[in-house]
């Protein structure tokens, strides 16, 4: 665990391929910005680890798996729905 209540991931795919983040326990969807204007790319894990430099616990694989658009995925009032993560950028290893 990185933090309490949260796990360290790394992106496969997208945008974001190679970085990573931390993610609250219960997360099971990771929505970041595309380069495509109105779309989030979507990230869900697979189920593997990996290691990461400068890491004593392995992080957790999460794939790309879609996109979709931003109004589907947030209420009138601009906050994720139930379940779901947005981020503005993911980290790179070298600033973790």
């Amino acid at each position: 665990m990185s933090e309490l209540g949260s796990f360290l991931v790394v992106l496969r795919g997208g945008k974001h391929d190679g970085n990573s983040t931390t993610v609250a326990d219960g997360v099971r969807r990771l929505l970041t910005p595309s380069d495509a204007p109105g779309l989030l790319d979507v990230y869900e894990p697979v189920e593997q680890l990996t290691h990461l430099r400068g890491n004593d616990e392995p992080a957790e694989i999460w794939e790309m798996v879609g996109q979709e658009s931003i109004d589907r995925v947030t209420t009138e009032h601009g906050h994720p729905m139930p379940g779901h993560d947005i981020r503005p950028d993911a980290h790179t290893a070298e600033q973790l």
